[in-house]
Parts: C-alpha cells; structure tokens; sequence
C-alpha cells in the first residue's frame, strides 16, 4: 500500500542519516591530532643500491653526501616536489654541502618548527649503507631525509613529510621507500659531470624518469636506494602497535612471468566537518581513473605539465580524453590495464576497482577530480608493486592531498574559467601556494587511496558492517 511505501522510504531516510552520522564520527576520529605519548626515537636506514644500476648511471667516483635528517611539523618542509629548493637544499644537491640546510634547520629549531636533526659523519660509497637515528614527538612526528647523488649537477634522494604518527600511537611497523632520483631544479646540467649552468629562474623540485632529458632519457633502472624508519624502542604499554595507514614493502614470491590482480580502494575524507571553508555546494569526486604501466609511461607528475587528458578530468571531470591517451599507450605496449568507475563518487564515500599488473608494466597511477573547482585533483603516481622477483603483498597507502594541473588560475571551487597561460607545472596545493581558498588554511587530508592484493570487498577494508553499507549507500 502506499502507507506501507511511505514507511519504508521514511525508515530508509532516517537510516541515510544516520549513516551520515556515523561517517562524521568516523571521519572526526581519522582527523584527530597526534597525541601519541613520549618523545620515541627511530632509525633511519639507508641502503644504496646504486652499484647495480647500468655502468653508465653509474660514473667514476660515485657516492651519497652525508645524510641529512631532520624531524618537525607541518609547518615545516625540508624539500617536496612542485616546490622550489631552499638554499640548504641547493647546496646539498649541487654540492653535497650541508653547512646551510644545518644553519636553516638550527633556525626552524628556534622557530619551534623543526625537533631534532642527524647528520651523518661522512659519505657513502654506491653499495653501502648508514644508520641513523631521529627522535620525534607528538609535535613534530614527519621525518624528512636528502643526500646528493654524487656528481651531478643537482640530483639528490630523500624521503619527505613521513608521519610517524597516527592518533593515539606510533607507528611500530617499518616505513620503508625505494629511492629514485630528484631534480633540484637548480642547475641545467643533463649528465652527471656536466660544467656548471644555474637554471635562472630555478625550477620547481622534480622527479626524473626515463622521459627526462640527459642520461636518464630512454634508460629502465631501478631505485638507486632504499630509506627505512625503524622503531627503536619498545612500545609504551599505553601505545600499543601501530596500525598507521603506510605499511612496510612486505613482498612475497612469485613467478616473474605472471600477472597480479589489485584492489585500488578510494576512501574520501573530505568532510564539512574537517574542511571548513574548503566544502563547496554538491562537493564530490568525479569517475576515478586508474592505470597500469611501465616506467616508460606516466599519467601525472608534480612538476611535470598536465596532459590534455589529466587537464580535462581536473579541470572538466571528463575521462573521455585520458582514456583515450591510455588506450593510445596500451597500443605501443607501455600501459597494460585501465579502470575507470562507472560515475561520480559523493564527498564522504569510497570506491573500489580492480587493477591487472604484470612484471612489465607493475607502475600504478590514479586520478580523480575534486569537484567542483577550477583544475584540482588527488590522486597517486608510479607506485610500485613488483621488486626483486617479488610482488607486494602488504597494503600500499597515500593520503591523498590536493593538487593544482596548472591548467586554470581559479582561486576558489567555484571560479569562472580562467584559462592558465602559458600553462604551468602540477604542483601539491598548500596553505603558502598562493591567493587560492586554500591560503593560510591548514587542512587534513582529504582521503586515502589504498592498493592491496585479494579480494577487496567492503569487509576487507576492516569496516563493520554499518560502514559497509554507508559506502554502499554514498556511493
């Protein structure tokens, strides 16, 4: 009867909204500030793998400038991607100099940005590696890490921002991240013993791939180093081990020949509740993009100009374009799968699709547009999931953080077009990048993209079953 009806979809009403609730909570609890007890100390690990690159990225006299470590808050930042280098961190790439990045990290010492900082007594030779240790506190819980590849003219590695971390406790698992070369974006040079030629202005930081111009151009290799944090001390009772969303690479065997099947799961944070300011009418993420490929592909890069079809789904939501590009690249073999969700995902809820990789094409790289807005995106690039014969079977995670293509100079969600030209870099969007509705904001993530190996059903994301069918219902 239509009493009956009436009933049943005012039951399902009250049901939606409860499960609104529920997220809020959910999603207040993921947002909360570190207030993990004691001041921890970690290691700091770094093996070289350099000595097994190819003979020519490998040249006469290599080594690794004494490590520099440093532990701070989000108010600080030693280098990142999409940024320009500081003086210290120039001197580092250029020259395996720390003398200035120590005098800048004794000041964010007095600004109170920075906690502690570790330097390591001297180089490291291509096959070798060091130990270090850093102390953090629930105040300063990121570890950031930079040693130059030297020569070079301004290349380095590092780690950067890693929260150690989450809520109530610390991490207790190892952090471990393979280490490919960066750009200071400082020096022109295209070889590794190439004359001085400063790059006037400097350029943003970039990562370089085998599409960069120089010696790297054309080549495969592999990560030149691995960067682990340890936990050093047995863990507070009152802490107990943590369950921090980034995971160590826990890699199982497997024949080198066969292909893997991966859930990428997209988990949105992005909230009234934890974004004020930053919730615009009808907030919500349009159809995910995912693809796997080799490292002769990439799909999206800090640093790096927006293809027309990343520009089209930051700026538009549309993924007809870059699904072309891909099927384009599927043709000449570097880009294997693509998964793109059916439609738009609302603010609060999550996704899932599965992936095929295989030993050549083992890179996944993702995108969606957050909506509405001028040309900004999350996403994930380039990660990994094959190493030494090897496939990963642990969880991979990112908090995903916002990111401008560089395609439109809107300032808020809502701005008119207002075409960027010449078009710019993609950069991470912060609260110093500019005069956006971002500036002087400080914000939490925005969601989580996960890629574990299995089922990926709602379960196994470790929800109950309320959760379940608020992802469900949200969808």
């Amino acid at each position: 009867t239509s009493q009956t009806i009436a009933e049943t979809a005012n039951a399902q009403e009250k049901m939606f909204f409860l499960l609104l609730a529920l997220q809020a909570l959910f999603l207040d609890a993921l947002a909360a500030e570190c207030t993990a007890p004691g001041s921890p100390t970690y290691q700091v690990i770094f093996r070289s793998t350099w000595a097994g690159q190819p003979a020519d990225l490998t040249p006469s006299g290599a080594l690794w400038s004494p490590l520099v470590v440093a532990s701070h808050n989000k108010n600080y930042s030693m280098w990142k991607p999409g940024t320009l280098a500081s003086t210290g961190v120039k001197d580092v790439a250029e020259q395996g100099s720390n003398a200035v990045l120590s005098s800048e990290l004794n000041t964010a010492k007095t600004d109170g940005t920075v906690f502690a900082t570790t330097i390591a007594d001297s180089n490291l030779n291509p096959g070798a590696d060091v130990t270090l240790e850093i102390q953090v506190s629930a105040s300063h819980s990121l570890v950031s890490v930079i040693t130059m590849m030297a020569p070079s003219p301004d290349w380095f590695v590092g780690i950067h921002d890693v929260d150690l971390c989450d809520g109530s406790t610390w991490r207790t698992t190892d952090y471990v991240r393979e280490n490919f070369p960066y750009d200071a974006g400082t020096d022109n040079g295209t070889e590794f013993i190439s004359p001085n030629s400063p790059s006037s202005p400097p350029e943003n930081i970039f990562l370089i791939t085998n599409e960069t111009t120089g010696i790297f151009f054309g080549k495969n290799f592999s990560s030149f180093a691995t960067t682990t944090v340890k936990w050093k001390a047995t863990p507070p009772t009152s802490s107990p081990a943590s369950t921090s969303p980034v995971v160590p690479d826990t890699l199982a065997p497997t024949t080198p020949a066969s292909t893997q099947t991966y859930d990428v799961v997209f988990e949105s944070m992005w909230s009234a509740a934890n974004h004020s300011g930053l919730f615009p009418p009808d907030a919500h993420w349009s159809p995910i993009v995912i693809a796997s490929h080799s490292a002769s592909y990439y799909m999206w890069r800090t640093g790096a100009l927006a293809s027309t079809g990343v520009k089209e789904v930051a700026e538009l939501g549309s993924a007809t374009t870059l699904r072309a590009e891909l099927v384009a690249q599927q043709q000449k073999g570097t880009v294997l799968d693509i998964a793109i969700a059916s439609g738009r995902i609302s603010a609060g809820a999550g996704f899932s699709l599965k992936i095929k990789v295989d030993v050549d094409h083992p890179y996944v790289s993702a995108v969606t547009m957050m909506a509405p807005s001028p040309d900004w995106f999350v996403g994930i690039r380039d990660v990994n999931l094959y190493a030494g014969d090897k496939w990963r079977t642990a969880e991979y995670s990112r908090d995903n953080f916002p990111y401008d293509a560089g395609t439109d100079s809107g300032f808020d969600f809502t701005s008119a077009n207002d075409p960027t030209n010449p078009p710019v870099n993609i950069f991470l969007i912060t609260k110093t990048t500019g005069d956006d509705v971002f500036f002087n904001k400080t914000f939490p993530k925005f969601g989580v993209t996960k890629i574990r190996a299995g089922e990926g059903s709602a379960a196994s994301l470790g929800f109950g079953p309320m959760t379940t069918a608020l992802l469900v219902v949200l969808s």
